[in-house]
């Protein structure tokens, strides 16, 4: 959200792809999506929460979409001798068969095979791996499915395309969103290896990469605001809420709130307050948290609206009951241990690109359409603003890898990569 405040964009998408798992959420309007229960320890199937699989947890924390689909995510072969790929995972150790503690094909080693990654070291040349490695665990998968390594690498890949497609479809399109208006935030270390893929998937037209992809959430963290939440049963038809009476509570809240952000550490000045309500029709069991205004026959258009673009229809002569209201209090602290810890950072990662001076290729044979192709490989510190780039091309820095696909063209505006399907 705040890097969106910063290029003024205001629909994001932001898929963050790990070791282990990715993760998907909505940025609308600014706003991180804020799911208001929470089941802990719970089940997941295909992204989906099992209701009543985990200890239920009534606390506000972004709304989340994860799967299991990461760089040590395990390809293997069913019963019936399909490919398949999750859920299991190498983790970190042993990991990926490239790190020469494993036999075990995975989602990291399928990259390695098809060129996308350096074939012979990750982290600007603080980690060796082992390409030969990554190529008989493939090899293994490719064998049993009587196909080239190669094959069987692009189909391991593509599998956890889907798979993670299928998070970013859940935020949006399941939620009534149109993924086509929003910008894909690509992050963690594997998130900019795959992202055209899912964007394209998804007929997404535009994709970011900060500067720093495998810390950006760490980064966030440091960047985050303070919180104040609060709701409060009101239990009205729309129609007859006592609007007095909760503009006063909205009010004596909000006092309460602004003093406790500041005894935490937030400035006066960028407090900032949000009102919402959980609306419903009468007769339902579940809500929808909308947007509160002073005036009932508004709430209740919106609710209509919210209605409609979740689940497809509205229902206007029904009577729309408004169950909670809800105030968000938030505001900013002085980031005094963020920028040291970047500074730091920054450094080490830098010392291992500068360390690593030389050994850069300038092109790569990477499999595409059934072949390999020469593609020109990039290293991000050397790339100045207004470059553009048409890919295929592979862009390397310390912390990740971006892949630059056919049909897209790669540009530099700042600290961010800009990723943009071509003719559009």
């Amino acid at each position: 959200a705040a890097l969106g405040a910063r290029i003024g964009a205001q629909r994001l998408l932001s898929f963050d792809m790990g070791g282990t798992t990715a993760k998907a959420a909505t940025i609308l309007d600014g706003i991180a999506q804020v799911a208001h229960e929470y089941e802990a320890a719970g089940r997941t199937h295909s992204g989906h929460a099992i209701k009543g699989s985990g200890y239920p947890v009534r606390f506000p924390f972004v709304d989340l979409a994860e799967v299991s689909a990461g760089g040590g995510t395990v390809a293997w072969i069913d019963d019936a001798g399909a490919l398949r790929v999750g859920p299991i995972s190498a983790g970190a150790d042993p990991g990926p068969a490239c790190y020469g503690k494993s036999d075990r094909a995975t989602v990291t080693d399928a990259n390695v095979v098809l060129g996308r990654l350096h074939q012979t070291h990750l982290l600007g040349g603080d980690f060796p791996i082992d390409a030969s490695r990554a190529r008989a665990a493939v090899n293994e998968v490719a064998r049993r499915l009587e196909m080239r390594v190669e094959q069987a690498a692009a189909g391991i890949v593509a599998l956890i395309d889907d798979a993670m497609a299928k998070a970013l479809r859940i935020v949006t399109i399941e939620r009534g969103i149109d993924p086509r208006d929003f910008t894909l935030v690509a992050f963690g270390g594997g998130g900019p290896l795959h992202a055209c893929a899912l964007a394209d998937e998804l007929e997404i037209r535009r994709i970011l990469v900060p500067a720093h992809p495998g810390l950006f959430s760490a980064f966030g963290l440091l960047d985050a605001e303070l919180h104040v939440n609060d709701v409060w049963p009101v239990m009205s038809a729309a129609d007859a809420l006592d609007v007095r009476s909760v503009e006063r509570a909205f009010t004596a809240k909000g006092s309460r709130a602004r003093t406790e952000l500041c005894r935490q550490g937030a400035r006066d000045e960028t407090i900032a307050f949000r009102r919402e309500c959980d609306a419903r029709y009468r007769g339902q069991s579940f809500e929808l948290t909308i947007a509160y205004d002073s005036n009932p026959a508004r709430i209740a258009e919106r609710f209509h609206e919210s209605h409609r673009a979740r689940y497809g229809y509205d229902a206007p002569d029904e009577v729309v009951e408004v169950v909670n209201a809800r105030l968000t209090a938030s505001g900013k602290v002085a980031a005094v241990g963020a920028r040291a810890t970047l500074r730091v950072t920054l450094s080490l990662s830098s010392g291992a690109e500068s360390r690593d001076k030389g050994r850069h290729e300038a092109t790569r044979a990477v499999w595409i359409d059934n072949n390999f192709t020469d593609v020109p490989v990039f290293q991000r510190n050397a790339l100045r603003s207004e470059t553009t780039i048409a890919g295929p091309a592979i862009v390397e820095q310390y912390d990740t890898t971006t892949y630059v696909a056919p049909r897209w063209k790669l540009g530099v505006e700042d600290d961010l990569l800009v990723l943009a399907r071509d003719g559009r």
